[in-house]
């Protein structure tokens, strides 16, 4: 859609001006002559009509109508007077009308004190019934201006039509013109002041107006005002001139016609070429501009692909980096979890070999931030919606982070006091979010510190769990940016205190996506810090599910198990540990050795890592369980939602990421084996 050009609005709202201005020193110019007696004023020329009295008055009146309506603007209170002189003209060109219509004589011809006789003097004083026409037309429409714009226009129109023929009737000497009979007789001064009134009408709304497109800064617009005024101007001049030449004897009638044909055709000629050169530049440019449009239409095709590319290669890259980083750390979990089972290590040792675990958790839980910081961006992270117990979580974490709030001589406190604590959530992404809140807060507290865990409900019904610390603050410059990825509020604090910093950005999109919301505040630096974690309850619930403890799982039985790991580290350190928890183990590095051994012997449970050399474990447990209908644990690097939706359709009960969760290996095993006979 077109707009307006501005420009052109703002010369037609001063033209508008400058009509009533020239209108107003018209009229009162013709009442000066009056008061005065200058007949020069009066009649312009000797032998031309006069403009009468009542005449001036109504232009007068109107001039100044529109003068207002166009300095106050259609919004101001100002408008009203100018509509009540313009209905005052109107109103004296009406009983003008009437007097005529109806050979009436209503007093007002002499109403304003004693004229010189007219030439034509059946009526004196009184204007003839063109020029009240034309003054009940343009009055009519000023009035109207802002109540009935377009109407209003049309009457400007109108006005300027009967106005225009009094005005070349002077220019070409025709009478008929501007003198119906006698006392018809039109001054040539009211003639161009009642054009010079509807000139300004029209352009005093030219928002709003029927002739829009003089307005527009389309293509259309801009020609036709180039075009507009030439196919006006270019006949009554050319006409004119032909006119006078025949008139002084320079040529004859035929002549003239002749030169006026070919005046007319010679610059109306150029118009037309100056304005197709126009539409010639403004369609090369504009072919250009669809050109420009098309390339970069295609870079930006080009680019998205080139984008997709890279996205779908980090993936991939992601998805290898942490398989390949995952896959060392599982034997040396593996190992400590055996070694710590030997009762004749020494406490040192043991304190040792605490410190190496908590390590690989460090790790392993940097590698997990970093897709899980991947799997929000791309929106492809998975949530399993159940009612969760919060406060059980609280606990439950707590006690996890025990140690660790040990170590620094941390005191942590929980103020529970929420009625309402059970929430429709994924329990291990709740669990995620609590932890590295708490995690968070034992980083950034000192030695000898507190953290407060405090539930409440709010007026909204929602759970509130603060986590208040006694820590180093939060400056309130950072508080916007510290839920930002690999943010930590300063570098002197990420040197301080290690991490990646994305474990905020991450805990804030998780809460979010459950419905909640997570923000901090701080009094300031070293003035401890508050994360509050607002989410919507459910129904306590009985139907609130819970993790079964180690305590609450089967009891174990011996199973024979296919154990499948190219990486014969960690193949060692499952067949060592599993063996010493009484299982029949046969091991193999490939999947053509698994399926050899399936073929040979019989397995209650097959644990498969999904990166082989020469099948993916995925096509291995389809495989066995369509020929032996096993049952199946995977082990592996490979932790997207999507990798562990594609063990499940392969078959696999379970899919456990490296470096493996022992105790849950463990729970899994004996789970499977109460339903083997």
């Amino acid at each position: 859609m077109n707009g307006v050009d501005l420009v052109v609005v703002r010369r037609m709202e001063r033209l508008a001006a400058l009509a009533a201005v020239l209108t107003v020193c018209i009229a009162t110019t013709t009442l000066i002559g009056w008061v005065l007696d200058i007949p020069t004023l009066k009649t312009i020329a000797p032998g031309l009509a006069t403009m009468k009295m009542n005449t001036a008055i109504a232009l007068l009146l109107c001039g100044m109508g529109l003068l207002i309506k166009v300095v106050y603007g259609a919004d101001s209170k100002a408008r009203h007077i100018g509509t009540i002189l313009a209905m005052l003209s109107a109103l004296m060109a009406m009983l003008i009308i009437i007097e005529h219509l109806f050979k009436m004589n209503l007093g007002i011809d002499f109403l304003f004190g004693a004229q010189v006789e007219d030439p034509m003097p059946l009526y004196p004083g009184r204007p003839s019934l063109a020029t009240a026409m034309g003054l009940l037309l343009i009055a009519s429409a000023v009035s109207l201006l802002d109540v009935a714009t377009r109407f209003s226009q049309v009457l400007a129109i109108l006005s300027l039509l009967l106005a225009l023929l009094g005005v070349l009737g002077y220019i070409y000497g025709i009478t008929a013109l501007y003198r119906i009979h006698a006392y018809a007789t039109m001054a040539v001064h009211t003639a161009v002041a009642i054009c010079v009134l509807s000139l300004g009408h029209l352009s005093s709304r030219p928002r709003n107006c029927i002739h829009h497109l003089l307005t527009s800064d389309s293509i259309g617009g801009k020609l036709a005002r180039r075009i507009l005024p030439a196919t006006v101007l270019v006949p009554l001049v050319v006409g004119w001139v032909r006119l006078k030449g025949q008139q002084a004897g320079y040529y004859d009638t035929e002549f003239g016609l002749a030169i006026f044909a070919l005046s007319v055709i010679v610059i109306l000629a150029s118009i037309v070429w100056w304005n197709a050169t126009l539409l010639d530049r403004t369609d090369t440019h504009r072919q250009q501009l669809l050109a420009d449009r098309d390339s970069l239409f295609n870079r930006e095709r080009l680019a998205r692909q080139r984008a997709e590319t890279a996205v779908l290669a980090r993936d991939q890259l992601l998805s290898l980096v942490s398989h390949e980083l995952r896959t060392p750390l599982t034997p040396a979990v593996l190992l400590l979890s055996s070694l710590q089972r030997r009762n004749e290590l020494p406490g040192d040792v043991r304190l040792d070999l605490r410190e190496i675990q908590d390590q690989i958790q460090i790790e392993v839980r940097l590698i997990d931030e970093l897709l899980d910081l991947v799997r929000l961006d791309q929106g492809k992270l998975m949530l399993e919606r159940v009612v969760v117990d919060f406060h059980g979580i609280i606990r439950k974490t707590a006690s996890a982070l025990d140690k660790s709030y040990s170590a620094k001589n941390i005191e942590m406190s929980l103020e529970l006091s929420a009625t309402q604590f059970h929430v429709l959530g994924d329990r291990g992404r709740l669990q995620q979010v609590l932890h590295n809140l708490l995690d968070n807060a034992n980083k950034f507290t000192p030695d000898g510190g507190g953290v407060r865990v405090c539930t409440s409900n709010n007026q909204h019904g929602q759970l509130c769990v603060d986590i208040i610390d006694t820590g180093i603050g939060i400056d309130p410059q950072s508080i916007d940016r510290i839920f930002g990825p690999f943010e930590q509020g300063d570098a002197s604090t990420t040197r301080r205190f290690g991490g990646l910093g994305i474990g905020l950005t991450i805990t804030k999109r998780l809460v979010e996506l459950q419905g909640g919301s997570l923000q901090a505040s701080s009094p300031g630096k070293d003035k401890g810090a508050v994360f509050t974690v607002r989410l919507p309850t459910c129904a306590d619930a009985a139907a609130a599910q819970t993790v079964a403890s180690p305590q609450d799982s089967p009891a174990a039985k011996c199973c024979r198990l296919l154990i499948v790991e190219d990486n014969l580290a960690t193949l060692r350190a499952l067949e060592r540990l599993l063996r010493g928890h009484g299982h029949q183990i046969t091991t193999a590095l490939c999947a053509a050795d698994a399926i050899k051994a399936a073929g040979e012997k019989q397995f209650d449970l097959l644990i498969s890592d999904i990166g082989l050399p020469d099948l993916s474990g995925w096509e291995l447990m389809r495989q066995l369980h369509e020929k032996y209908h096993f049952s199946g644990i995977a082990i592996s690097g490979f932790v997207s939602d999507a990798d562990r939706l594609r063990s499940k359709e392969s078959g696999f009960i379970e899919h456990l990421t490296k470096p493996v969760d022992v105790m849950r290996l463990i729970q899994t095993i004996n789970s499977v084996s109460a339903d083997i006979p």
